[in-house]
């Protein structure tokens, strides 16, 4: 972590002062898992901004490339590959799905509202072509009893 800080100490800004508490908060932020046989790690970086969890794969990638000595010791041959470079999911805040809720409903309600219109419109358009349809027979039986 120490040399994460010193590649980009906005990394390490938001963690606690205290080493044990900050050890936590980054296990936290920072999930590594290997597949021993086949000699790949997989590192998971959290964050709550997209920004941070680029900071910090980058900074973390950087240490891995630059400064894998730390790891096994100088003069080793260790030759690190990134397989693929950081993936950036985003996902919804709270306020996010309150908004997409609150508007859902509001079409909801919008949808509801030209439905019920549109239902009572034809309701009277019938009724009154009803009412035309009864004038104009009675119309033209008036015209019969006339004959």
């Amino acid at each position: 972590m120490d040399e994460i800080q010193n590649i980009n100490p906005a990394v390490t800004e938001t963690l606690p002062v205290n080493k044990k508490d900050r050890l936590e908060k980054w296990s936290e932020i920072v999930k590594i898992s290997k597949t021993s046989n086949l000699g790949l790690l997989h590192i998971e970086v959290f964050g709550d901004t997209q920004k941070q969890v680029t900071e910090t794969s980058d900074a973390i990638l950087a240490v891995l490339t630059t400064k894998n000595f730390s790891f096994l010791g100088r003069g080793q041959d260790l030759d690190i590959r990134i397989m693929s470079g950081p993936i950036v999911e985003k996902n919804p805040s709270i306020s996010e799905i309150i908004f997409a809720a609150i508007g859902g409903i509001l079409i909801g309600m919008l949808i509801s509202f030209m439905w019920n219109y549109y239902r009572e419109e034809m309701k009277s358009r019938q009724y009154f072509a009803q009412i035309k349809k009864n004038e104009d027979q009675e119309y033209t039986e008036s015209l019969k009893d006339l004959n």
